[in-house]
């Protein structure tokens, strides 16, 4: 019964992905599967413990733990090689409670908080032991955000701090005003942190207190503005709020339901709202500041931008939303979804189905109604077991998270978005135990995060997707690494909970500052050079803080919140270079914003209160706030007083997510409940984007994800039973607010979470795996191209009544390895190895045909086909290369690598029919990526001889030497050689010619001459003989010589003496030569050259007369070619002059004298030969010309007595 349903779940993942790879998949090509990049917990039965996962460029840091070192900070390149701990910051086991946290990557280190020898302090690393160092002592980081050029983090109970990555640049900039929480980046220059129940805001360098006892939580940016939720003293009740970063400007929207899941969508602030007289939650969208319910008791939870759209859950189901209420729909329900990730076209997230519980889901964000595919991405942990996927974290196109499994516990993994292609990164604590990876972070291409290796700890991390480049990052001492930020190239994150860590490169991890404790990663930014963060130190609680990567450079930006009270700094968000953020300064949570300066660190209106979810659409700022006449509303600041407005009143905006440019967010209304609401930044374009049900059964749309423009969300179904989530898509249309998939309900609770956006399709987390799924362990991967049918599930990692429960999400798209690819890494439990790192590859390896060449000719029986392969992404491989020679078949080649990577192989292809055809090799990778394009040669079949047809004259009726005319065709598709030969043979060729030349004849008799021809593909012709008969005729010719008043004398052409005018014929290859005696010595004098072409010509020639007297004889000579020679262009013909000699055929410098003469002949050379031609007065003629050049003579060869009329040289 297994068996089936695996096979149901490939058939579906069969047809779900054909419209997402190139060409369909079939049987023997499935979608990419989850790889276990490595079992960093090696342990058996447990975790590696998998936490902070956090992108660093193109590598994730996390921490994870291993029996050896604990929870220590490791990384990630997607592959085992590359999931390594990056270093053991507090040597030995005993240090599972220090993780490093916090981490964040900033100009190329991950910085975080870490416990080391001198506490917990701020360390940083860029994934090598040797640069992973200490950067501040005893300050204790948390929730570092990059803000301003530097790292901003809350020093545990001293306020806001900020540091450049140096010891001396790690200060405070707001000290003794308590702890900080919720940092926020809020614009360019606005920081936003609460202190206790305070709301804060810095610019930098000092902090503003903008408001107290608001109890501020989910700063958000919008435009610029800060949104976040917190408590209204004088309506007694929770409200949304908003700040511009003044006191003033921070006040409480006029909305009585209590705001939650405040997300920027492009612009657009939405959130959720509970009706409090129904207590069903609505999705709000804040419009022109006023909350606008989108649609109405649905319950959206986890709103999520994705790509321009607005993704949530509704507790069972995966919604999407437009802004609109018919544009709020239901992708998928029954999924439960959570961690809404979007990892290119990927919203990847935590979903449950009874077959399989809580694992890796992705979607396509298009609803399944509408053709959508949302899916379990993969079965982690086999069966109903959960793998529990968390800490979804898009590493630069790379989904990475956590998911547990019965092998290898809880680990890091990665994904793309397919069951094949999600794979454990590596089992950090090898066997069942967890290594937990976690907090993964991408840094230029090597992903952090923390994970326990048991030998040292949660200790950060390092991988690039391979097991063996996995490792932890060099250099720290603190364990409990929480990666922060990438911050340019530079990874920061926190050790301990209290130290800033940095990493540069590959060097060792960094302790930017001690004593500072940054928790949260989402409140770490990174703007213009500078980490802003929310720290904690024991002066100052936690407050807004900076770095710039150095100690002296880390400091407090602004002590908001006076005192050791915490700020509640939130929402960091970078508008147009300034940092806005919420934060309450003891009187409210305000809208702030910071130039990383105390001074510069001010709110932007203190009449907006209850600021939350800050988010940042298209260089506008949203974010929810009342002020005195608005409560719960949706707000839109440019980051000043004057262009903060409210949009939408009493909307209870939450979940906000950002597509393109608008704001999607959850909003309620007392009509519709929760719904999905848009915004683009102005009042009329400020709307609920569909009513997916209404009121109490309004779907609260929830995990709002951006995949690639297309907004995803998951939405409870409230209205059908029993209630599940749903996966949602939305473009921001009612009509375009669609379910992507109505996901399996086997138990009757279903949970989507964890969505990602990967290689352009949606990846979540879908629980469904058991009846009571009390926590995440019964979910598994899925994804969805935003169809029905491609929404699947994809693999059951863990098979049985678990799941893998796949977490940490975590895009990468930047790994060096990656190409312009993209992977999702992912923690995920297997069954072996517990909870490690897996990576689902959506990249095909390559490869190609190195022989035949192409265009080349092919004959015989059979011939081997040989190539190469290779896989760019790390940790897969490939592990088949097919070969097709009609573009229908395909057959399996052979491994000639010697080491299984199909480096080299080959193919014995038996030759079919003469013919073109097509070669064509795919390679196939061990996550079931196929190559495309194919590799491709085309190559012809011919198995076919040439028939030669040669023919001569049978009677040559000429003088000798004579040229004889023959017919050479030749039968052949494929011509290559033709040859004539002297002797019987078929394997030697005396003169290669083309069809129809002439055959220079130099003596009677009868004469055999074979022919034979070779094709391209080397098929040689039967050999053909012709014969001719040589039969020597008289030739008219006379010879008119006026020899008037010379006194006699004689002329003499060839052995003929003329006494007398004469008139000849004479032919093409003919020389006349005159002498005015017998003597050969005697050479003419003033020679004027040679006649060519037809018709008369005359020469005046002096002559001796036997008296002594020189006359002028003139003889005319009439040229008539009946036989010409035909001489074709670029033509070497090499005649044979006598049986007593053989003209010289291939050397340059043949030398030719001039001796008596026995007979007459032509000799005919090759032309551009450079030869030498002595005559009696040693004069030299040099040809390096093409055509026919004549030379007089007489001439012999000088090993011969063979005297020449005339030497032509072609």
């Amino acid at each position: 019964m297994r068996s089936n349903q695996i096979t149901f779940r490939l058939l579906m993942m069969a047809v779900g992905f054909a419209s997402l790879f190139t060409g369909s998949i079939t049987a023997t090509h499935a979608a990419p599967v989850p790889v276990l990049i490595k079992d960093i917990k090696t342990r058996i039965k447990d975790n590696s413990n998998i936490h902070n996962l956090a992108a660093a460029g193109n590598e994730l840091f996390f921490t994870a733990y291993d029996l050896a070192h604990g929870n220590e900070l490791w990384k990630s390149d997607g592959t085992a090689a590359g999931t390594v701990m990056v270093k053991d910051i507090r040597p030995g086991t005993g240090d599972s409670y220090h993780n490093p946290d916090y981490l964040t990557y900033w100009n190329g280190y991950v910085y975080f908080e870490a416990y080391g020898p001198n506490g917990w302090s701020l360390w940083k690393s860029d994934g090598t032991a040797a640069t992973t160092v200490e950067v501040s002592q005893d300050v204790d980081p948390e929730h570092i955000v990059v803000f301003k050029g530097a790292l901003y983090f809350s020093a545990y109970g001293d306020g806001l701090w900020k540091s450049d990555g140096t010891p001396a640049g790690t200060v405070a900039v707001t000290p003794g005003i308590g702890t900080l929480q919720n940092l926020v980046v809020a614009g360019a220059n606005r920081l936003y942190f609460t202190v206790d129940h305070d709301i804060w805001t810095s610019d930098g360098t000092t902090s503003t207190l903008l408001k107290s006892d608001v109890y501020y939580d989910q700063l958000t940016s919008v435009n610029g503005i800060a949104y976040f939720y917190g408590w209204d003293a004088s309506a007694n009740a929770y409200r949304l709020w908003t700040s511009d970063g003044t006191e003033s400007g921070t006040v409480a929207l006029s909305y009585a339901a209590v705001p939650d899941n405040l997300t920027d969508v492009n612009g657009t602030l939405f959130f959720t709202a509970t009706d409090p007289t129904t207590n069903k939650a609505s999705l709000i969208k804040l419009v022109a500041g006023v909350p606008t319910v989108v649609k109405s008791g649905i319950s959206p939870t986890n709103l999520y931008n994705w790509n321009g759209v607005l993704y949530f859950d509704n507790a069972n189901g995966l919604w999407r939303s437009d802004g609109t209420p018919g544009g709020t729909v239901v992708v998928k329900s029954s999924v439960w979804p959570s961690l809404l990730t979007g990892v290119g076209g990927h919203l990847f997230f935590r979903g449950w189905d009874n077959a399989s519980g809580y694992e890796l889901w992705s979607s396509d964000g298009i609803p399944e109604s509408s053709g959508g595919t949302t899916a379990r991405v993969k079965d982690i942990n086999p069966g109903t077991p959960n793998s529990n996927p968390s800490q979804l974290t898009n590493v630069n196109g790379t989904l990475f998270l956590t998911a547990t499994e019965p092998v290898t516990g809880t680990q890091l993994w990665k994904s793309n978005g397919a069951d094949a292609g999600t794979v454990l990164v590596q089992n950090v604590s090898p066997g069942t135990q967890d290594s937990n990876p976690g907090k993964f972070l991408d840094v230029n291409g090597t992903l952090y995060f923390a994970a326990d290796d048991y030998t040292n700890g949660n200790k950060l991390w390092q991988t690039n997707g391979t097991a063996t480049a996995t490792s932890m990052v060099p250099g720290l001492t603190s364990s409990n690494p929480v990666p922060l930020v990438n911050a340019n190239g530079t990874l920061y994150f926190t050790a301990n909970a209290d130290d800033l860590w940095k990493r540069v490169g590959t060097g060792a991890a960094e302790l930017v500052k001690a004593n500072v404790s940054v928790t949260d990663p989402s409140k770490v930014i990174y703007i213009n050079g500078t980490l802003y963060f929310t720290g904690w130190d024991s002066g100052h609680g936690y407050e807004l803080w900076k770095s710039d990567g150095t100690l002296a450079g880390t400091v407090m930006v602004k002590d908001i919140r006076t005192g050791s009270n915490n700020s509640n700094i939130d929402f960091l968000t970078n508008l147009n270079g300034s940092l806005y953020f919420a934060a309450n300064n003891g009187t409210d949570t305000q809208l702030w914003s910071s130039n990383g300066t105390e001074a510069g660190t001010v709110v932007v209106r203190s009449d907006i209160k209850a600021v939350n979810n800050l988010t940042l659409v298209n260089g506008k700022l949203f974010f929810s706030g009342d002020d005195a006449s608005n409560t719960h509303a949706l707000w839109v600041s440019d980051g000043t007083p004057g262009g903060t407005t409210m949009l939408m009143n009493n909307v209870y905006p939450s979940k906000p997510t950002a597509v393109g440019t608008t704001l999607f967010f959850q909003g309620w209304t007392n009509a519709d409940g929760y719904q999905l609401w848009k915004s683009d930044g102005t009042i009329g374009n400020t709307s609920m984007v569909k009513a997916i049900g209404s009121g109490a059964t309004s779907a609260i749309p929830d995990n709002l994800t951006n995949v690639n423009g297309t907004l995803y969300f998951t939405a409870w179904n409230t209205w059908d039973t029993p209630h599940h989530d749903q996966i949602w898509k939305s473009d921001g249309t009612a009509a375009g607010t669609v379910v992507v998939k109505d996901l399996p309900d086997d138990y009757g609770f279903t949970s989507v979470g964890s969505l990602t956006s990967v290689h352009g399709i949606l990846a979540f987390v879908f629980m469904n795996k058991s009846y009571y799924p009390s926590t995440d362990d019964s979910a598994e991967l899925w994804i969805s191209d935003g169809t029905s049918a491609g929404t699947v599930m994809v693999k059951d990692m863990y098979p049985g009544d678990y799941g893998s429960a796949p977490a940490s999400l975590t895009m990468a798209n930047s790994l060096p390895k990656l190409l312009q690819n993209e992977a999702l890494f992912f923690s995920a439990i297997d069954p072996l190895a517990g909870r490690e790192i897996f990576i689902l590859d959506f990249t095909p390896p390559v490869s190609a045909i190195t022989s035949p060449a192409h265009g080349a000719y092919l004959r015989g029986d059979s011939f081997t086909i040989t190539g190469t392969s290779s896989d760019s992404m790390p940790g897969t491989g490939v592990n088949l290369v097919q070969v097709s020679t009609d573009g229908v078949n395909w057959y399996n080649a052979t491994d000639t690598s010697g080491n299984g990577t199909w480096a080299t192989w080959q193919y014995t292809w038996t030759l079919p029919a003469d013919g073109v055809y097509t070669i064509r090799s795919r390679s196939t990778d061990l996550a079931t990526n196929v190559q495309t394009p194919l590799a491709s040669i085309t190559v012809t079949v011919d198995n076919t001889k040439p028939v030669v047809n040669f023919s001569i004259p049978a009677t040559v009726l000429h003088g000798l030497p004579a040229l004889m005319t023959y017919t050479f065709d030749v039968t052949e598709a494929n011509p290559d050689v033709y040859c004539i030969n002297s002797v019987n043979s078929s394997t030697t060729c005396s003169w290669i010619s083309a069809n129809n030349l002439a055959i220079m004849i130099s003596s009677e008799g009868n004469k055999t001459f074979y022919a034979w021809a070779m094709d391209k593909a080397g098929n040689v012709s039967d050999l053909t003989g012709a014969s001719y008969d040589t039969i020597m005729v008289s030739l008219p010719h006379t010879l008119n010589i006026d020899l008037a008043g010379t006194g006699g004398g004689t002329v003499t052409y060839g052995n003929s003496v003329f006494d007398t005018d004469h008139a000849v014929t004479v032919y093409s290859f003919d020389q006349v030569t005159l002498v005015p005696n017998r003597y050969p010595y005697s050479l003419f004098s003033g020679w004027s050259g040679i006649c060519s072409g037809t018709g008369t010509c005359s020469y005046a020639v002096p002559t001796v007369i036997s008296g002594g007297s020189t006359h002028t004889a003139t003889a005319t000579f009439t040229f008539d070619w009946p036989n010409a020679v035909k001489v074709l262009p670029n033509t070497t013909f090499h005649q044979k002059i006598s049986d007593a000699y053989q003209a010289p055929t291939t050397s340059n410098g043949a030398t030719i004298r001039a001796w008596a003469t026995s007979f007459d002949d032509i000799l005919f050379l090759d032309k551009n030969k450079l030869v030498t031609l002595l005559g009696g007065d040693n004069e030299a003629h040099n040809n390096n010309s093409a055509g026919v050049t004549s030379v007089l003579g007489p001439l012999t060869i000088q090993s011969g007595a063979v005297t020449m009329d005339r030497i032509m040289i072609r």
